[in-house]
């Protein structure tokens, strides 16, 4: 513990607890099952009110076309290595500029 507190970290005074892999395990934004990978719904919301002032940026000239392309372009890529294509059709219908 004296490492620790030299290196202004804390250890968790619970144990970890150990669960089945069928529950689910956060990684960067995902929750990886055996059979599969969701986007977690916090990270899905918070991307689409983003990209949604982004496009009202573009609306009132505020944000180049281009610039909303890419984030647009970046979020499918980050939500395409889940099993997300019903989802992520339904957060881009909603952003037609």
């Amino acid at each position: 513990m004296a490492f620790l507190a030299q290196l202004r970290l804390t250890a968790h005074g619970a144990q970890p607890q150990p669960r089945p892999a069928s529950e689910g395990v956060p990684f960067l934004g995902f929750t990886m099952y055996p059979t599969h990978r969701r986007l977690k719904r916090r990270k899905v919301v918070y991307a689409a009110r983003r990209l949604t002032q982004r496009r009202n940026q573009v609306h009132a000239g505020l944000l180049p076309l281009d610039a909303f392309r890419a984030s647009v372009l970046a979020w499918i890529a980050h939500a395409r290595h889940g099993d997300t294509w019903g989802l992520r059709r339904s957060v881009l219908r909603r952003l037609v500029v």
